[in-house]
């Protein structure tokens, strides 16, 4: 893994990976919720946006949002 965030409840766990996908787990489980594929590269970066709806991706030169 080249990135990881928690949700801001805590309650989700999203991360990013030389696998070129953007994977979330529930925290207190470890259940796999979500895989988002469609970089190029290895993940960077993940962040969640503030209000928790949205999940932003970066790799090298480029961000998914």
């Amino acid at each position: 893994m080249t990135a990881l965030e928690f949700s801001r409840k805590g309650d989700l766990l999203a991360s990013g990976g030389t696998d070129r996908f953007v994977k979330v787990h529930t925290v207190a489980e470890g259940k796999h919720v979500k895989s988002f594929e469609g970089h190029t590269g290895h993940v960077l970066g993940v962040a969640w946006q503030a209000n928790g709806r949205r999940l932003s991706s970066a790799e090298i030169g480029r961000a998914h949002v």
